[in-house]
C-alpha cells in the first residue's frame, strides 16, 4: 500500500500544479498556507505537496517543523477549521509531506487575512486551476444555499436573460465594438461578465444580482470563471 501510494505521488508531481495540487518548497507562514487549505475545502479538495519545489524537483521537509505550521494554520487561520490528512513519505531519497484537503460539507470555509491586507479579517477562497481565489458575494451565497430554489423569480430570468444575449452577441461589451468588429478582426471573447457590467445591464440592485447568479449557479444553468479582471459569470456550456 506504501509503495502505491509513493507512486501516485511521484506520478502527480510530475504532472506538475492543478486544480487539486499544490507544491510548496516550505511553509513559512501560516495564514499564507490556510489560503491553500480553505481554498481546496471550499472546491474540489487537494494535496498540498511540501518539500516539493514549484517545478517539480522534491527538496525534501525540515523534520517536523512543517506539520507543525499546517495544524498551526488549520487551527488558528481557518473557520470553520480545515479538516486535512498528513502523510510522509520518501521520494527519490528525501522525505517529503501530503497533506490531503477533502473537499468539505461545511461551506463556506475563510481564512485569517494577513496583516495589513485590507479591512476585512477573515475571507473564503475558492481553486481554479493552479491558483486561489477570494470569493465575491455571489459565491458566499451559493455556499449559504441549503436547498436549491424550485423556480426562478423574474430578476433570476432577467439575468438569464442578459447572459444569454451576451453570448449572442459574442461577447463584446459596446455597441461600438460589435460595429469595429465588422472591419478589423474581433478581439478575443471575454470569459463573461462581471458583476457590475450585470448590474449596469439589468438595472437591478448588486444584492439581488448576487442571489440571482448564486441560485442559477445552482441549477446548473450558470458557472464562473477567474482572473485577472476578478470574477466573471456566463452560461453553462453542455
Amino acid at each position: 500500500m506504501y509503495i502505491r501510494e509513493v507512486m501516485n505521488a511521484m506520478q502527480e508531481i510530475r504532472q506538475g500544479e492543478s486544480q487539486t495540487r499544490e507544491f510548496k518548497f516550505r511553509v513559512d507562514s501560516q495564514r499564507k498556507i490556510a489560503k491553500t487549505l480553505v481554498a481546496f475545502a471550499n472546491t474540489d479538495g487537494g494535496t498540498i505537496f511540501i518539500g516539493v519545489k514549484d517545478n517539480g524537483v522534491v527538496a525534501g521537509v525540515r523534520g517536523e517543523e512543517e506539520l507543525y505550521m499546517i495544524e498551526g494554520a488549520a487551527d488558528l487561520h481557518t473557520r470553520p477549521r480545515v479538516d486535512f490528512r498528513a502523510e510522509a513519505m520518501e521520494v527519490d531519497g528525501k522525505t517529503i509531506l501530503a497533506i490531503h484537503v477533502p473537499k468539505s460539507v461545511t461551506l463556506p470555509h475563510e481564512a485569517h487575512e494577513e496583516e495589513g491586507s485590507g479591512p476585512r479579517d477573515w475571507c473564503a477562497y475558492f481553486r481554479q486551476g493552479a491558483a486561489n481565489f477570494r470569493a465575491n458575494g455571489v459565491l458566499m451565497e451559493y455556499w449559504r444555499t441549503v436547498e436549491v430554489p424550485k423556480s426562478l423569480t423574474k430578476e433570476d430570468q432577467k439575468v438569464l436573460t442578459v447572459l444569454r444575449e451576451w453570448e449572442e452577441s459574442e461577447g463584446f461589451d459596446t455597441i461600438e465594438g460589435r460595429a469595429a468588429a465588422q472591419s478589423s478582426p474581433p478581439p478575443p471573447k471575454e470569459s463573461g461578465l462581471s458583476v457590475s457590467q450585470l448590474i449596469k445591464r439589468t438595472q437591478l440592485p448588486a444584492k439581488t444580482i448576487e442571489c440571482a447568479l448564486a441560485t442559477l449557479i445552482s441549477w446548473n444553468a450558470v458557472d464562473f470563471t477567474a482572473g485577472e479582471k476578478g470574477i466573471r459569470f456566463q452560461l453553462t456550456q453542455v
